[in-house]
């Protein structure tokens, strides 16, 4: 694996699984299909933007680096789940940006409605959405495993975890950086009492185009949990999504604070934790709290 992926174990990962079979939907600004690391590994997706693609154009780049960090290929791979799918749905526009969370929502059913069992979502933003809710519920009643960042802090004055990663049920992912083998937070992160794991935020990934490019970000984070829950649905294909939500809450390497604490959540994502150890059976997603 590629050098990045080192503090995850991907290598030992990926003695148990490879994330083969698992469709991973990235609902982002498109995922360049044509990228060396990316070619055979996306399918067609769906346009929520305008309608001009099938999701395998990438006009802006982060949807192709989100998507290379889950399933990239490359010598070495780049990717923590090589062998994944991914299913682009773009709702993004050439601004990185989606103008209504409705067109998130749709995006989300339309990725649930085709067969995702992952869901990444790199977006995000202050506001909640009544609409992307209930996309969101649907997703969870449709035994999806979603993921989405936490945020990345712009100003000093707005702190909090973004919409839809606050979402109960959903995982929230904040940013770290390594240093010595060891979690720290990364300083650009947003995080919160929602936080419920952290991954890694400085990264090299696919650059749309072809080539390389250096980023940071939660984004990259989110795509890295997303990349382990792929990994643990091709290792056991009958799980319940709440079994893997579970699975990466109960493995998460514990930092910072003892317990769930707002910058680590319950600890950094442990790749190598989440295929191996013994965890117990859950009858619901254990992040959910909310009335369904």
């Amino acid at each position: 694996p590629h050098a990045q992926l080192a503090p995850l174990g991907a290598e030992q990962a990926w003695q148990h699984s490879t994330g083969d079979g698992v469709l991973v939907a990235v609902l982002d600004s498109g995922v360049d299909a044509e990228h060396p690391d990316l070619a055979g590994r996306v399918v067609p997706g769906q346009d929520y933007v305008d309608g001009s693609t099938d999701g395998r154009v990438d006009l802006v780049g982060h949807g192709t680096t989100v998507a290379s960090q889950i399933a990239g290929g490359g010598d070495p791979a780049i990717g923590l789940a090589p062998d994944a799918t991914i299913l682009p749905v773009r709702v993004l526009d050439e601004q990185n940006r989606y103008r209504n969370a409705a067109t998130v929502a749709d995006g989300l059913v339309w990725a649930v409605d085709h067969g995702a069992e992952v869901v990444n979502l790199s977006l995000g933003g202050i506001r909640d959405s009544a609409a992307l809710s209930e996309a969101l519920a649907y997703a969870m009643a449709h035994d999806v495993v979603v993921i989405a960042c936490a945020g990345n802090r712009t100003s000093e004055d707005y702190q909090e975890v973004w919409y839809p990663a606050r979402e109960p049920g959903v995982v929230a992912v904040a940013g770290v950086t390594y240093v010595d083998g060891e979690p720290t937070g990364w300083p650009s992160s947003l995080t919160g009492p929602e936080t419920v794991l952290a991954a890694p935020a400085v990264m090299t990934g696919a650059k749309a185009g072809g080539g390389y490019r250096e980023v940071q970000g939660t984004s990259f984070s989110s795509a890295l949990v997303a990349a382990v829950a792929a990994l643990i649905r091709a290792r056991w294909p009958e799980m319940p999504a709440g079994d893997v939500v579970n699975r990466l809450v109960a493995t998460a390497h514990d930092a910072g604070a003892p317990g769930r604490d707002p910058v680590y959540g319950f600890g950094a994502v442990d790749p190598v934790a989440a295929l191996t150890e013994p965890v117990a059976g859950v009858p619901t997603n254990p992040l959910d709290t909310k009335t369904r």
